[in-house]
């Protein structure tokens, strides 16, 4: 039990490896399904082409094999440093530094999400940008770095708002929320979610729209607001029902 004052990060840890752990393996796109199943008699020794890495690395996402999606994942990221699009680099560091978290390599997420953060200012600012320092706000917050977490997090909102890229801003806004609960600052984590949700349903992002709302209720609970506890819960149990067998989902 943590001391009166002192962040609940170990708790922080465990609900977020088991909602990413249900997350990621629905995280899986169509081509590369196809791509797995059409090469899968390659030797993995023998693939040279990024694609086919990616696919088996989706695959093992799928079936929840995170130390298999992270061999393949290297193997893949190797070759994109030598040949592929840096787009396609910096979407691989984020989905291995995912994998990392899952199987709780903090430290070795942290380092993939770094070396994606320096990518997105190669040879100018990538469009992803937002997304990896969100990431790597989050990555921050989960070794109990809150404070960097929060700078972090704080610019991934602001440069999302000025590009545009509102899923970013709300997913920043999200863990902004997580990282003031972790303070027992229960009023500027409310704050955070309620403009976070906003955006999200700006978005159009339901899977987020649910989780926001999720957390909502967590922080009231905490606060000592069981009944705007339970109506929020209740809401996200609607979103996340509505989802149904969606891709978002």
């Amino acid at each position: 039990t943590p001391a009166a004052g002192k962040p609940d990060c170990r708790a922080m840890r465990n609900l977020w490896r088991s909602s990413m752990k249900a997350l990621l393996k629905r995280i899986i796109f169509v081509s590369a399904v196809v791509l797995f199943f059409t090469c899968s008699e390659v030797s993995a020794a023998d693939i040279s082409d990024s694609g086919i890495l990616t696919g088996r690395m989706q695959a093992a996402i799928q079936r929840g094999d995170f130390r298999q999606a992270i061999a393949a994942g290297v193997k893949a990221e190797s070759y994109l440093a030598e040949k592929g699009p840096l787009e396609d680099r910096i979407t691989l560091l984020l989905r291995l530094s995912s994998c990392y978290q899952s199987l709780g390599h903090y430290r070795k997420a942290l380092d993939d999400l770094k070396k994606a953060l320096q990518l997105t200012g190669e040879p100018r600012r990538n469009p992803l940008r937002p997304s990896v320092l969100c990431a790597l706000g989050n990555a921050h917050m989960l070794v109990e770095q809150l404070e960097e977490a929060g700078n972090l997090l704080k610019q991934a909102h602001a440069l999302g708002i000025s590009e545009g890229d509102v899923n970013a801003s709300a997913s920043a806004l999200n863990y902004l929320g997580n990282l003031n609960v972790l303070r027992k600052m229960f009023g500027a984590a409310l704050v955070a979610y309620t403009d976070g949700l906003s955006l999200a349903k700006k978005a159009g992002n339901r899977k987020l729209t649910a989780g926001i709302l999720a957390n909502t209720a967590r922080a009231m609970a905490l606060n000592g607001r069981p009944e705007e506890a339970g109506r929020y819960l209740g809401l996200a149990f609607q979103a996340y029902h509505e989802l149904g067998d969606s891709h978002e989902k």
